[in-house]
């Protein structure tokens, strides 16, 4: 493996020796599992990236006028 990423490293052959003990039905009813789950939490993790987004504008826009009130 080409990662430099120890941590990350370790955790892929984790879930890759789990991954092995499955036969193939088992797999694709776990990547089923996989997919619904993220479908279902793709709608929060979006609503948690605009409102990250929508604070850092607030925090520019507060550095911003902080500036200009130093002046």
């Amino acid at each position: 493996m080409a990662l430099q990423d120890r941590d990350l490293q370790a955790q892929l052959y984790e879930t890759l020796r789990c991954v092995q003990q499955f036969n193939d039905n088992e797999s694709k009813e776990i990547i089923r599992s996989m997919i619904d789950d993220y479908r279902s939490r793709s709608v929060y993790i979006a609503y948690l990236v605009k409102n990250n987004e929508n604070l850092l504008n607030i925090i520019y826009h507060q550095d911003r006028l902080l500036v200009r009130i130093q002046r």
